[in-house]
Protein backbone atom coordinates (compact mmCIF):
# COMPACT_ATOMS: atom_id res chain seq x y z
CA UNK A 1 0.00 0.00 0.00
CA UNK A 2 2.81 2.44 0.81
CA UNK A 3 4.34 1.84 -2.62
CA UNK A 4 1.00 2.48 -4.33
CA UNK A 5 0.61 5.64 -2.27
CA UNK A 6 4.12 6.79 -3.18
CA UNK A 7 3.41 6.11 -6.85
CA UNK A 8 0.07 7.96 -6.69
CA UNK A 9 -2.00 5.00 -7.81
CA UNK A 10 -4.30 2.38 -6.37
CA UNK A 11 -3.00 -1.02 -5.35
CA UNK A 12 -4.87 -2.56 -8.30
CA UNK A 13 -3.20 -0.12 -10.71
CA UNK A 14 0.17 -0.86 -9.13
CA UNK A 15 -0.27 -4.61 -9.55
CA UNK A 16 -1.19 -4.05 -13.20
CA UNK A 17 1.97 -1.99 -13.75
CA UNK A 18 4.67 -4.05 -12.02
CA UNK A 19 5.71 -7.67 -12.30
CA UNK A 20 5.94 -10.05 -9.37
CA UNK A 21 9.74 -9.87 -9.62
CA UNK A 22 9.75 -6.07 -9.50
CA UNK A 23 7.34 -6.07 -6.56
CA UNK A 24 9.73 -8.39 -4.70
CA UNK A 25 12.57 -5.99 -5.41
CA UNK A 26 10.49 -3.11 -4.04
CA UNK A 27 9.82 -5.16 -0.89
CA UNK A 28 13.56 -5.71 -0.43
CA UNK A 29 14.22 -2.00 -1.01
CA UNK A 30 11.54 -1.06 1.53
CA UNK A 31 13.24 -3.30 4.10
CA UNK A 32 16.45 -1.26 3.70
CA UNK A 33 15.00 2.17 3.02
CA UNK A 34 11.38 2.55 4.16
CA UNK A 35 8.98 3.99 1.62
CA UNK A 36 6.62 6.66 2.87
CA UNK A 37 6.31 8.95 5.82
CA UNK A 38 7.77 6.76 8.58
CA UNK A 39 11.27 8.06 8.02
CA UNK A 40 10.03 11.65 8.14
CA UNK A 41 8.16 10.91 11.38
CA UNK A 42 11.34 9.49 12.90
CA UNK A 43 13.42 12.47 11.78
CA UNK A 44 10.93 14.94 13.26
CA UNK A 45 10.82 12.93 16.50
CA UNK A 46 14.63 13.19 16.73
CA UNK A 47 14.38 16.94 16.18
CA UNK A 48 11.69 17.24 18.86
CA UNK A 49 13.82 15.25 21.32
CA UNK A 50 16.82 17.46 20.58
CA UNK A 51 14.80 20.63 21.14
CA UNK A 52 13.13 19.29 24.30
CA UNK A 53 16.45 18.11 25.75
CA UNK A 54 18.09 21.44 25.01
CA UNK A 55 15.33 23.16 26.98
CA UNK A 56 14.64 20.67 29.79
CA UNK A 57 15.14 21.60 33.42
CA UNK A 58 18.45 20.76 35.02
CA UNK A 59 18.38 17.24 36.42
CA UNK A 60 15.25 16.23 34.50
CA UNK A 61 15.23 12.91 32.69
CA UNK A 62 16.34 13.31 29.07
CA UNK A 63 13.74 12.76 26.39
CA UNK A 64 14.13 9.94 23.89
CA UNK A 65 13.17 10.01 20.24
CA UNK A 66 10.46 7.45 20.92
CA UNK A 67 8.79 9.86 23.36
CA UNK A 68 7.73 11.85 20.30
CA UNK A 69 6.39 8.87 18.37
CA UNK A 70 3.08 8.17 20.17
CA UNK A 71 1.72 6.27 17.18
CA UNK A 72 3.96 3.27 17.98
CA UNK A 73 2.02 0.53 19.77
CA UNK A 74 2.11 1.25 23.51
CA UNK A 75 5.11 3.50 22.82
CA UNK A 76 7.11 0.27 22.43
CA UNK A 77 10.46 0.85 24.22
CA UNK A 78 12.24 -1.45 21.77
CA UNK A 79 10.95 0.61 18.83
CA UNK A 80 13.69 3.19 19.19
CA UNK A 81 16.39 0.51 19.18
CA UNK A 82 14.86 -1.07 16.09
CA UNK A 83 14.60 2.31 14.37
CA UNK A 84 18.20 3.18 15.22
CA UNK A 85 19.40 -0.20 13.91
CA UNK A 86 17.40 0.32 10.73
CA UNK A 87 18.89 3.76 10.12
CA UNK A 88 22.41 2.50 10.84
CA UNK A 89 21.87 -0.28 8.27
CA UNK A 90 20.57 2.28 5.77
CA UNK A 91 23.62 4.48 6.33
CA UNK A 92 25.93 1.50 5.86
CA UNK A 93 24.12 0.57 2.62
CA UNK A 94 24.39 4.16 1.35
CA UNK A 95 28.12 4.28 2.17
CA UNK A 96 28.63 0.93 0.46
CA UNK A 97 26.75 2.14 -2.64
CA UNK A 98 28.88 5.32 -2.80
CA UNK A 99 32.04 3.21 -2.61
CA UNK A 100 30.97 1.12 -5.62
Amino acid sequence: MRLALAMHCTVEELLDRVSSHELSEWQAFDACEPIGGWRTDYNFAMLCALFANANRKKGAQPFKTIDFMPFLPDNDPTGEDKALAMFQAMAANAAKAKGS
